[in-house]
């Protein structure tokens, strides 16, 4: 057969085996769609197709540079738009869960959230909680080891804050009105847990006239002015901090101070904290009195006689200086 019929011949057959190959329904699936703008033809099953939506930005991220693979590793350039909500191992599965690399979701690990409570802490000796917020109370499972003073039906706030796996801190506050403004904190490290101990601040503790650091519960300043700094609030006359509120001091007299709305002086620890000059000495004597309510103080001029402070003629408060009063606390309800 002459060359330029063999070449005829065998077009002609590769043509007769693409038609064939074609003929067995693709062409006709793919001839049945409905052609559309922003529209990809797929195939849906054997010999059967169907379209699917191909937007502008699908377009430009399979065109472009955007997105880029390296073996099982997509690698995303620019900023990712997200509409909905996200799922799957990608994301967290609870609100403590603590594996590399996932998501975190609004409130997990105490974050976030105003409505949801966060995860309870199930045990005050529990070392293996994630850095985070937790929550107690009355359903914290173990109950042991709680700090100082909290009881069983308490409830509150607990934060942990990791260095490691083995080095933690925690950190509690009860948030119930009832309960004092306290914080306690304790450590973990290497297997042993540190006693709880607690952080002092101006609602356990007073600076005194004198400047001088106190434990403090309810506080009457007699003499002194407001104070938002260490919160004291003015009280007649006189300041009160926010354990006080409701005490009232009052000037009856030269150097008479009657306190109404309190418990009494303070039943243990120190009750009054005079004036000093720069060499320690007293100011001024102090006096007390309790009778139907009212607490008295009552100022004098200090005379020392024969080894001892007494009182001397009345006298007011000096300018600028006050008497720290410690009251007696109220129980807790």
């Amino acid at each position: 057969m002459p060359p330029g019929r063999l070449a005829e011949a065998q077009a002609l057959v590769a043509a007769n085996t693409l038609m064939n190959a074609l003929g067995n329904g693709t062409l006709t699936s793919l001839a049945g769609l409905a052609s559309a703008a922003n529209k990809l033809p797929y195939f849906s099953g054997a010999n059967a197709m169907a379209l699917a939506d191909l937007t502008s930005q699908a377009r430009g991220l399979l065109g472009g540079t955007a997105l880029s693979r390296a073996g099982t590793a997509y690698t995303l350039a620019g900023n990712l738009t997200v509409n909905g909500v996200l799922a799957g191992t990608a994301v967290t599965q609870s609100s403590t869960d603590a594996t590399a690399n996932r998501l975190m979701k609004t409130a997990d690990f105490g974050w976030g959230s105003l409505s949801s409570a966060p995860a309870n802490i199930g045990s005050w000796t529990r070392t293996d909680a994630p850095s985070g917020v937790y929550v107690f109370g009355a359903t914290t499972t173990e109950q042991a080891d709680m700090p100082p003073g909290y009881a069983s039906g308490n409830f509150g706030i607990v934060v942990v804050e990791r260095f490691n796996s083995t080095f933690f801190t925690l950190r509690a506050m009860r948030v119930a009105a009832a309960n004092p403004d306290e914080i306690w904190i304790r450590r973990y490290a290497n297997g042993t847990w540190s006693s709880w101990h607690q952080v002092r601040n101006t609602a356990n503790t007073t600076v005194d006239g004198n400047g001088f650091v106190k434990s403090a519960s309810p506080i009457a300043r007699v003499g002194g002015g407001a104070d938002t700094g260490q919160g004291f609030a003015a009280a007649g006359d006189g300041a009160v901090n926010s354990d006080a509120s409701g005490v009232a001091i009052t000037r009856s007299g030269i150097g008479v101070y009657q306190i109404t709305g309190s418990l009494g002086l303070a039943q243990s620890g120190w009750q009054i904290e005079v004036p000093r000059d720069h060499n320690g000495n007293r100011l001024v004597h102090v006096a007390t009195g309790w009778a139907d309510g009212v607490l008295t103080i009552a100022i004098a001029e200090p005379v020392w006689d024969n080894g001892l402070w007494i009182a001397g003629a009345p006298m007011d408060v000096p300018g600028g200086r006050w008497v720290d009063v410690r009251l007696q606390e109220a129980e807790a309800e």
